[in-house]
């Protein structure tokens, strides 16, 4: 499956990680794939929910952004369990909801036309899928470059950092990717697995629901 860029950034962190982790203290043993494969399997989770709640005309796209809310939060939890990163919940909310509010301007165009799209029944259930699959996908990646920035500056103090440096480094991110082409790696990627069935059965079993606990 196509994904040149999120195993890019996947890489980067991995060797950041590790470069931060080499006086031998330990540190968690993971590899790129599996937080490129979390990404991946947390959008792929939430692009099928999402066409699911595609099929309501307009309304479909509200419940869709709201489960790609939920979904992101928990990717995020996912990914610092792989890695071992000390984040508590607080901190990973106001980073998934600064990633969340730099996608939307980002991409508001493309929400305009899934909205659009929903209101003509059955159309908008790819693409339901298609965005909101993006969206989680474009939240994960900048998010693993969130913590490669940090694990390079060699910060010991994530959980004391202020929302306001949070959001920096959110927008830091943000500044460094093309939205768009990113945007169209993680649309031929949803493309791809809905063709060959794997969109189901890698999103079968991952948790996107709004729990906090």
């Amino acid at each position: 499956m196509t994904q040149k860029m999120l195993m890019l950034v996947a890489d980067e962190l991995m060797k950041a990680v590790s470069n931060y982790y080499e006086s031998g203290e330990y540190v968690k043993p993971f590899r790129s794939k599996d937080l490129a494969d979390c990404v991946v399997q947390h959008s792929a989770a939430v692009g099928v929910s999402a066409m699911a709640a595609g099929i309501l005309p307009g309304a479909g796209s509200v419940a869709a952004a709201g489960l790609a809310v939920a979904a992101i939060w928990r990717m995020y939890v996912k990914i610092c369990q792989i890695i071992g990163v000390p984040f508590g919940k607080n901190k990973l909310k106001a980073i998934s909801s600064a990633a969340l509010t730099n996608i939307a301007t980002q991409m508001a165009g493309v929400y305009a036309i899934q909205l659009a799209s929903s209101l003509i029944p059955g159309a908008g259930i790819v693409t339901s899928g298609v965005v909101n699959f993006a969206t989680t996908y474009i939240a994960g990646l900048v998010f693993l470059m969130v913590l490669t920035r940090l694990f390079k500056a060699q910060r010991q103090d994530v959980e004391n950092m202020s929302d306001e440096e949070l959001v920096k480094s959110v927008k830091a991110a943000f500044a460094d990717i093309d939205a768009k082409a990113i945007f169209k790696e993680a649309k031929d990627l949803f493309t791809t697995m809905r063709k060959d069935g794997t969109l189901n059965e890698v999103s079968e079993g991952v948790d996107i629901s709004d729990d906090s606990e």
